[in-house]
């Protein structure tokens, strides 16, 4: 569920690192379901020099490779807890 006091507690505090097997909603708004955003870290790797990581959207299976740094900085990135 997306709600005002999680965008605010996403906003202030943000992980310092993302590790392998974490969990996160990226691009969650009012317009999108919760589920359609959910992505997983596969794997972090270096590429010149700064960590990257290997993701993969929950539902499609997708795969993309993003810098760590770019994900963190993203006003709608959430961690979920790893029960979820």
């Amino acid at each position: 569920m997306n709600n005002p006091l999680a965008n605010l507690k996403s906003r202030f505090f943000r992980p310092t690192e993302l590790p392998a097997g974490s969990v996160f909603r990226l691009g969650a708004t009012n317009a999108v379901p919760a589920e359609d955003c959910v992505w997983r870290v596969c794997k972090i790797r270096d590429l010149r020099g700064l960590p990257h990581a290997l993701i993969e959207h929950a539902t499609t299976g997708l795969t993309k490779t993003v810098a760590v740094s770019a994900l963190l900085a993203d006003r709608t990135f959430q961690v979920l807890p790893q029960n979820a």
